[in-house]
């Protein structure tokens, strides 16, 4: 599995954990069928449209929560990814994704 596909299996893997475990499985569920329906967004097109999908967690859940479920995913995702997460003041959860795909490029060519 190449870096980049392993990198998208685990973020969509994440997403899953997260809302599942702070909303339940059927606000996924729903996440999922809002995704599809108003956006034409499938599950595995999640790491390619992080901006539209970062605008509907804020539509549906708000800024705050929003925050709060970005930052899990951040913590998560670093964690099973083995890099190390330095928090930046202002970063929200695109940021993030952007730091830790630059990470894994970085130490993909050392």
């Amino acid at each position: 599995m190449t870096r980049d596909r392993e990198f998208n299996v685990i973020f969509c893997e994440v997403i899953d954990e997260v809302i599942t475990e702070l909303l339940g499985p059927s606000v996924l569920g729903s996440l999922y069928t809002a995704l599809k329906t108003h956006h034409d967004i499938s599950r595995d097109e999640l790491p390619y449209r992080l901006e539209t999908v970062n605008s509907v967690l804020k539509q549906t859940f708000g800024i705050q929560s929003t925050n709060i479920i970005g930052m899990r995913v951040v913590h998560r995702l670093y964690k099973k990814l083995n890099l190390a997460l330095v928090t930046q003041s202002g970063f929200n959860l695109i940021d993030y994704i952007k730091m830790a795909k630059s990470m894994l490029q970085e130490s993909k060519e050392s």
